[in-house]
This record gives structure tokens, C-alpha cells and sequence, in this order.
């Protein structure tokens, strides 16, 4: 009989766990979801202090636990930049090894006439300065070697190359052409000041060609940088 009794207690006992801590547990759970995801929605989009997982789910990506990484089916581009993850698949918004840039000048034209007092035409000197951003929000810049395209030079056809290192963990960078205007006397920056982006660089494909335009000042500058 005390055997039936002690039984029948710790099958009631099981029960009134499994009824109080069961629910209540998976409750919570979704309670947690709920509010992380309010809180998503409500953060900045443009942060760069997050984890990998938080900056997923602030720019609209599904994290993939298996293979833990950021899925985008779709992600927004901005006039300041452009996203690369609507072309190429990979696993990381910001590059996990150390690459190379070409930055390939294709053409040069003077647009302006205030170059010089005496013809108009200027002496043109070219290069190109690289801010790479950090998932962590630190910069770092490069710069280019500096091309001459000769003395009263109002347009320009030949191509020249240039290579610059992308560090690791870089998710974004900046690239802005350095025009300046060589002078016996002193040297008269025409560089516009304008700079081309681009966002989550860990899914640019190697050999894709990206071809820019800066006209933004007296010249027409035409260039293409690509991964190696």
C-alpha cells in the first residue's frame, strides 16, 4: 500500500513539473524572440557595432546556424554605395583573407578651360586614395602611385594599373581619385572629392570588373578596380 501511495506521489509530482516549467519555459522563449526582434527593428541600420548574427538580422539577412553565416536574398543600395551581395554568394559580408585591388585608369579629359592662364590645358597628375572600413568599424587608407600624363594634357587614352591591399575583416570601402594640376610654382588640387563605394566587399567575386566615372570636377576621369 505505502509503495502504491509513494508512486502515485512522484507521478503526481512529474506531472505538475512537466505542466509548470514546460510552458512557461517555451513562454519565455518566445517572449526573448519577440523582443530581440523589436529591438532589431528599432536599432540604426547603418551600425557597425554588433555581432555578426545582430548585423544580420539588422540589414534583413536569415542566419544559418549549421553553416553559420548570413543568407540576403535581398539587400538595399544607397547613392553613397552599392551592395555586392545581390550578385555573388558567399558566406562573410567582410572579407576573411588579405586581397588584391586593380584600380585600372582608362581614360582622362580635361572638361573645364580654367586649368591655366596661359592655353587653358593642365598638366595633369593622377592617383587614387582607398579608405577600407572594418567590420569593426576602424579605417585604414591606401594610396596609389602618382602617373603624370604630361604637360598641357587635355585628354588622355592609355591605360595604367595600379594595385593596393584590402585588409582582412574589410566589409566597405571608399575609393576617390587625387587630380592635381602640376605647377612649376606650387601644385592646385582639382580632385572633386567624390568617392566611390561599395558595401559588403566579402562577396565580390575575383575578376569582376567595376567600371566608375568621376566627373564630378573639371576633368572626366574613367576607371575600373577589380579583386585579383
Amino acid at each position: 500500500m505505502k509503495t502504491i501511495i509513494r508512486s502515485a506521489l512522484l507521478f503526481g509530482a512529474l506531472w505538475l513539473v512537466a505542466c509548470n516549467e514546460s510552458p512557461s519555459t517555451a513562454f519565455s522563449d518566445l517572449i526573448d524572440d519577440q523582443a530581440r526582434d523589436d529591438a532589431y527593428r528599432n536599432v540604426p541600420r547603418s551600425s557597425s557595432s554588433y555581432s555578426d548574427y545582430d548585423r544580420c538580422r539588422l540589414n534583413g539577412g536569415t542566419w544559418d546556424y549549421y553553416y553559420d553565416y548570413c543568407d540576403y536574398s535581398y539587400r538595399s543600395s544607397s547613392s553613397y554605395y552599392r551592395s555586392s551581395s545581390s550578385y555573388y554568394s558567399a558566406n562573410y559580408y567582410y572579407t576573411t583573407t588579405q586581397k588584391t585591388m586593380r584600380i585600372t585608369t582608362t581614360s582622362y579629359r580635361q572638361t573645364s578651360s580654367d586649368w591655366d592662364v596661359f592655353d587653358n590645358a593642365g598638366d595633369p597628375e593622377i592617383s587614387y586614395k582607398v579608405v577600407f572600413t572594418k567590420k569593426d568599424g576602424t579605417t585604414s587608407t591606401s594610396y596609389t602611385t602618382s602617373h603624370f600624363l604630361g604637360t598641357d594634357t587635355r585628354s588622355y587614352a592609355t591605360e595604367f594599373r595600379d594595385d593596393v591591399t584590402v585588409p582582412v575583416n574589410t566589409y566597405l570601402f571608399y575609393i576617390y581619385p587625387q587630380v592635381v594640376d602640376r605647377d612649376v610654382s606650387s601644385n592646385d588640387n582639382r580632385s572633386s572629392g567624390y568617392g566611390f563605394g561599395w558595401e559588403d566587399v566579402g562577396y565580390v567575386k575575383s575578376g569582376q570588373i567595376t567600371s566608375e566615372t568621376d566627373n564630378k570636377g573639371g576633368y572626366s576621369l574613367s576607371f575600373n578596380w577589380q579583386f585579383l
